[in-house]
């Protein structure tokens, strides 16, 4: 057997063994065939034959676009309703946009953290960080040393603030949580969108909102027309006045006095700001859908908020009914320690924390201890 071929058509296999003889078998069979295709499939990558396709082609097309294009449109929901199903079918299977922000896992963005409040954290303005927002937890993640600075629970997150456009820097971001601590990011000029992505990722994992900004005008006897109570919860609101006319509401939680943390303040700090600040600006977050305030689960309700909880009923006791399974308060369960830092904590620290006062979360803020002085009468 032999087999001659163009200077222009490439080698093909299978070889020739060494003399080209076959004895008659189902082997020599398959070889012969084998070489065939292969030898048709090698000419056609030759120039000749590769030349002569492209030309057919050129005709076919030609054909087509001088004699079968036409100009009237073509309503493919009545005449060709297989079209139109075939176009719908292709559309469902393109993923819907932001399909990503209800994933379980984390969705990392590249942010810088600016510690504004923290006078400890000075240093650390500015810092390269890894913003993570899972369907648990918020956390914040140095770049460089790859250490925990920030992490909390989804649960604790209460609201936050976006600001794209300013005139400093880029876009940035405050999220409040807890108690109303704030840790603040910031992005690029051209990271925007992912400011926008963060928010519409906290919308759908926590049961925070957005907070506003107002800045209520005194009325005539030098009062902002409203009352909060130390956790910054508005319990008495003016009627008709700037703070209401502003957005205002009752139940609403204020994280902010003239730009500064109200959890850093005292009550006397705060009573100064409000008589003598030149032009009051506060941050607040609204209360929810039912008109209750924002607070994270093992924070304590006031007299007044346990009224409103169990439709005008008085409270009782907490420390007879401790070991109760009362309507007002739940089990003597261990409360979960839904959020901590992953740096190393003191061991001897830990032991002397009791587990009411358990840290639930680890920010670049000063932490502040609240003593447990919560007892109401009978």
């Amino acid at each position: 057997v032999a087999v001659t071929r163009s200077k222009d058509i490439p080698l093909f296999g299978p070889l020739f063994p060494n003399g080209a003889c076959f004895p008659r078998s189902p082997a020599f069979r398959d070889f012969l065939l084998a070489k065939v295709v292969n030898a048709e499939n090698a000419a056609e990558k030759s120039e000749k034959f590769r030349s002569m396709a492209t030309r057919t082609r050129q005709e076919y097309l030609k054909d087509l676009a001088e004699n079968y294009v036409t100009t009237t449109p073509i309503d493919s929901s009545t005449k060709f309703p297989l079209l139109s199903l075939g176009g719908k079918r292709k559309d469902k299977m393109k993923g819907a946009k932001g399909a990503e922000l209800h994933s379980a896992g984390a969705l990392v963005w590249a942010v810088m953290i600016n510690s504004r409040d923290d006078l400890e954290a000075i240093e650390q303005q500015n810092l390269p960080c890894l913003l993570g927002v899972s369907a648990e937890s918020v956390v914040l993640i140095e770049r460089g040393s790859r250490r925990v600075v920030f992490n909390c629970s989804c649960r604790d997150v209460i609201g936050w603030k976006a600001v794209t456009v300013t005139k400093d820097g880029g876009p940035c971001l405050d999220i409040f949580y807890e108690r109303g601590e704030s840790v603040s990011i910031s992005m690029l000029d051209s990271q925007t969108e992912d400011i926008k992505e963060v928010v519409q990722r906290l919308e759908l994992v926590t049961r925070g909102c957005e907070a506003l900004e107002v800045t209520p005008l005194r009325d005539g006897v030098g009062q902002p027309g409203f009352l909060m109570n130390e956790e910054g919860f508005v319990t008495d609101l003016q009627r008709f006045c700037y703070a209401e006319s502003g957005g205002v509401q009752l139940w609403a939680r204020v994280v902010r006095l003239c730009g500064h943390s109200l959890v850093h303040l005292s009550p006397e700090e705060r009573s100064r700001l409000l008589r003598t600040a030149h032009k009051i600006h506060i941050t607040v977050i609204p209360p929810d859908e039912n008109g209750k305030p924002r607070r994270v689960n093992e924070e304590e309700l006031t007299e007044e908020e346990l009224k409103m909880e169990v439709g005008g009923e008085q409270p009782c006791d907490r420390h007879q009914n401790e070991g109760s399974h009362g309507p007002l308060l739940g089990p003597p369960y261990l409360p979960l320690l839904r959020a901590t830092s992953l740096q190393d904590q003191p061991t001897n620290q830990i032991e002397e924390v009791s587990v009411s006062q358990l840290t639930r979360s680890f920010s670049l803020e000063k932490q502040l201890s609240y003593t447990d002085t919560d007892s109401c009468d009978g």
